[in-house]
């Protein structure tokens, strides 16, 4: 994990793809790929403040564990 940070502000927070147990692949793509398409065409991949991202993470842990 990684905070990347502008003018000394919090920019961004960088985590490996394979440490938040996601499905390896989207829509048929590498998910890393589908990331890339989505930034090159300016689309967010998260809106949201901390606590909501971490509350989608659970949510979505909790499903990847009950659906193997």
């Amino acid at each position: 994990m990684a905070l990347v940070t502008s003018q000394q502000q919090p920019a961004a927070l960088v985590v490996a793809l394979d440490r938040l147990g996601l499905p390896g692949t989207v829509a048929g793509l590498p998910l890393p790929r589908y990331l890339e398409i989505l930034s090159s065409l300016e689309i967010p991949v998260v809106e949201g403040d901390a606590a909501g991202l971490q509350d989608d993470l659970a949510n979505a842990r909790r499903w990847l564990n009950a659906n193997p």
